[in-house]
This record gives C-alpha cells, sequence and structure tokens, in this order.
C-alpha cells in the first residue's frame, strides 16, 4: 500500500510536430523581423545587419533557454527544455542544442530533426542528444 502512493510524476515528452510547429513560427518570425529592418532602397543583403541577426540568433534562443528554460514561442505552446533529470539545463547546454541546429534544420527544411526525433525514446534531435537535453510538455 505505501508504494502506490509514493508514485512520481514525470512530465510527458514533447511530441517532435509541435516542437517542429514551434520553431518554425520562430524561424518565421525571426525572418519577418529581418525583412522589416532591412534596407527598403537596396534588395542587396546588408552584411552588417546580417551578422548582426546571426548573432542575435546564435544568442537570444541559448541565453533565453539557458535561463528561463523556453523561448517566447516555447512558452505560448508550453514547452520546456531540460536535463534529462527533468533539473534546469545550462547556458552552455543551450548553447550545444542551437549549434547542430544547422544540422537538424537546413537540410531539407527540419526533415532530418523531425525523422531523428520521432525514432529516439525520449523524442530527442540532434543538439538534444549531445547536450543531454529533452523537451516536456508542461
Amino acid at each position: 500500500m505505501k508504494d502506490l502512493l509514493n508514485i512520481e510524476h514525470f512530465p510527458e515528452k514533447a511530441k517532435p510536430g509541435i516542437r517542429y510547429i514551434c520553431a518554425a513560427i520562430e524561424y518565421f518570425v525571426f525572418l519577418i523581423a529581418y525583412n522589416l529592418f532591412r534596407s527598403p532602397y537596396s534588395s542587396s543583403f546588408n552584411a552588417n545587419f546580417g551578422l548582426s541577426l546571426l548573432a542575435l540568433w546564435i544568442i537570444y534562443f541559448p541565453v533565453m533557454v539557458g535561463i528561463t528554460g523556453r523561448t517566447l514561442f516555447k512558452k505560448i505552446f508550453k514547452l520546456k527544455v531540460v536535463k534529462k533529470d527533468f533539473s534546469n539545463i545550462t547556458i552552455l547546454q543551450a548553447f550545444l542544442r542551437r549549434l547542430f541546429d544547422f544540422v537538424d534544420i537546413l537540410p531539407m527544411f527540419g526533415i532530418l530533426g523531425i525523422i531523428l526525433a520521432s525514432s529516439t525514446k525520449d523524442n530527442q534531435r540532434i543538439g538534444d542528444l549531445l547536450a543531454g537535453t529533452i523537451v516536456i510538455k508542461e
């Protein structure tokens, strides 16, 4: 009887589909921001602005996830990035996850990341596997 009362609750792991939708919206908003702030007098790519946007992308996501476990859209979708033991991740782990977005997302618009997340036990993509993180639903 004592064992029945000592049940631990583990959060549900986020499904790859909802993660993909959340990431797609985040990147779409990022592209809108880029188009809003690029020079209306030039159709060419502004290298300084492009590098600034890339730096913001590399810094914003890992810092927000490292501090709060989520970005704005992860909060809206009620998703959180945690360590495999469900504790908070570090900023270093968040940066490691971000570094491998290029592998998960760029080839074929994220299909590789979805396939990998769908085929791993904890719905992890490459960045999650290397950083030792999972994404959960809150």
